[in-house]
């Protein structure tokens, strides 16, 4: 049985599907400074590779990330991203970014 999907990149040509074997780790902290909070995830080996080549091939592209199919993000790729790790900024309250980290974390979409 397949995993399911909790992380989708979609691109102008291309949808990239990540699964909880594809994510180590993902975190919710709050900038009380800045009023927003931020999700910072860390990619699987698997993962990274995945992710690298997406976004070696969306340069200067606007991609939507969605997470269990809500669009939550939409970034513009600057450059190719081959750390395994990234952010989902902007997130309006705290509350939201744990429970955007709690669904990478686990894998369960509600």
């Amino acid at each position: 049985m397949a995993a399911e999907t909790v992380m989708t990149f979609v691109g102008e040509n291309e949808t990239l599907k990540l699964s909880k074997e594809d994510l180590d780790e993902a975190k919710a902290v709050s900038n009380t400074e800045a009023n927003f909070s931020t999700v910072f995830f860390r990619l699987s080996e698997n993962g990274n590779s995945k992710f690298a080549n997406f976004t070696k091939s969306h340069i200067n592209k606007k991609v939507d990330l969605k997470i269990c199919g809500e669009t939550v993000a939409s970034p513009i790729i600057r450059e190719p991203i081959y750390s395994g790790t990234g952010a989902i900024g902007s997130i309006k309250t705290i509350v939201k970014a744990k429970e955007l980290a709690n669904i990478l974390n686990t894998g369960i979409c509600d």
